[in-house]
């Protein structure tokens, strides 16, 4: 009885020790791999914006236009 006792807590035991080392090797791994703030940012993206602008070409302005009439007149 004396012995199954032994081997539970021996078991308990290991159990607690392997929790904490891998508790401790995670951490540590997480400060030497995870600093995301220090890292280098990403590769910047390429975005093309096609805008299209309608404006309307103004008409020729239109002249207005004369005819100057002159008429001679002779006299004798």
């Amino acid at each position: 009885m004396r012995r199954n006792v032994a081997l539970a807590r021996a078991a308990v035991a290991a159990l607690a020790v392997g929790l904490l080392v891998g508790l401790l090797v995670g951490f540590l791994l997480g400060r030497i791999g995870g600093n995301r703030e220090q890292a280098a940012p990403p590769p910047a993206r390429t975005v093309t914006v096609e805008k299209t602008i309608e404006k309307s070409v103004p008409a020729e302005k239109s002249v207005p236009t004369t005819t100057l009439t002159t008429t001679a007149s002779a006299s004798p």
